[in-house]
């Protein structure tokens, strides 16, 4: 079986928006998948990454090798993710991997192996993860915006989701379903911005059911209390 290092997956281009697309087409090639070589390096464009003859990352990401057969399914799973719909259903798609028997195992973070699918979704963002243990609740959120067509916030940090003066969100008091649910983290950090976000589902007796990613250290439906798990929360509407 054909291994490469979580390094290796990041130099194939899953990171910063950035791929090797020779690379990435080597590998669609070389396996039995439903993505097709030849139609590869539109796809990419289609997405908006970047055509890159190689690509180096600072630091080590991480011991464990990821299978090569691993990279080529979360790819995969990247680019059968809708377009043209909302960063919300995007989400969802995501979500519901959980019905899929391949799909399901790439819905959290691995113990070893860094989970390619969870480092894929930093290609929306301007950073080099640690393989799938950097929190990625951001990460996940602005892929979503990514594949819907829609600007992000371009970060892995939570908290750039707060931005009032986004063009593509505006604050609301009362959130409705899809809606972005932005906490803060206790303590000082919290207006640093760090804490979380994901998607508004509901809220029942001030508890909030979030859909998002880095739940559990999954994409999940999670529930946060306020002032018990967050200092706060706000959302924001897509517009």
């Amino acid at each position: 079986m054909a291994m490469i290092s979580r390094r290796d997956a990041l130099s194939l281009g899953l990171v910063g928006g950035t791929m090797s697309m020779g690379a990435a087409v080597a590998i669609a090639q070389s396996q039995s998948t439903t993505v097709i070589g030849e139609e590869l390096p539109s796809l990419l464009q289609d997405w908006g990454f970047v055509a890159h003859d190689s690509l180096t990352t600072g630091g080590t990401v991480g011991p464990d090798p990821s299978q090569h057969k691993h990279v080529v399914e979360a790819f995969r799973l990247l680019f059968n993710a809708p377009r043209d719909k909302t960063p919300y259903e995007v989400a969802k798609y995501f979500y519901d991997l959980r019905n899929d028997n391949v799909g399901k195992k790439y819905l959290a973070e691995w113990q070893g192996e860094a989970n390619p699918l969870v480092v894929g979704f930093f290609t929306a963002t301007r950073t080099v993860p640690s393989g799938d243990v950097t929190p990625w609740c951001a990460a996940f959120m602005n892929f979503c915006f990514m594949a819907s067509g829609l600007s992000g916030t371009g970060s892995p940090l939570s908290g750039t989701f707060r931005d009032t003066e986004h063009p593509e969100f505006v604050p609301v008091q009362s959130p409705r379903v899809g809606d972005i649910a932005v906490f803060w983290k206790n303590g000082p950090d919290g207006d640093k911005g760090f804490g979380h976000v994901g998607f508004f589902e509901k809220v029942e007796s001030g508890v909030f059911s979030i859909l998002g990613g880095n739940q559990g250290d999954a994409i999940s439906i999670g529930r946060y209390e306020v002032p018990k798990h967050y200092k706060k929360v706000e959302f924001r509407r897509i517009r």
